[in-house]
């Protein structure tokens, strides 16, 4: 996940401090996030997506102190040499993001199933039958 599509996701998930009339004020909120989602080092924005998802409390949109604090949790870590030749590029799709698809580099023995298991939300479980993620019934 980029940056963009984070900020995509974060407008959809609170529709209503994004929803403006005035454009003009949409981009400037749009622009004080990026502003404070910008390092001197890369950001891995899906863990930024699960903190905000695990540990924000409120039903608000959250303000931008709260990236601002979370921000260093989320660096990417940069691969040794020695890794660079153990990892291999696949497409995820998450079944519980309406089936959409992220470039993931993993190790080579690593499948993905390893990254659905690695990353499935409170509402879903894995299914080790079917070898697949299931959402929970209620």
């Amino acid at each position: 996940m980029d940056k963009h599509e984070f900020l995509t996701k974060l407008e959809r998930l609170y529709p209503s401090r994004f929803n403006v009339k005035d454009d003009r004020i949409k981009a400037e909120l749009l622009s004080e996030y990026a502003d404070v989602l910008t390092a001197d080092y890369r950001i891995d924005y899906q863990k930024m997506w699960e903190i905000l998802r695990d540990e924000y409390e409120f039903s608000t949109t959250p303000p931008t102190s709260f990236f601002k604090k979370n921000l260093p949790r989320c660096r990417m870590r940069e691969l040794e040499i020695n890794e660079i030749d153990n990892t291999k590029s696949i497409w995820v799709k998450f079944p519980w993001a309406g089936n959409m698809a992220y470039l993931y580099e993993v190790q080579m023995n690593e499948s993905e199933a390893d990254v659905l298991r690695r990353y499935l939300p409170k509402n879903w479980h894995w299914n080790f039958t079917l070898n697949r993620p299931e959402r929970n019934e209620v």
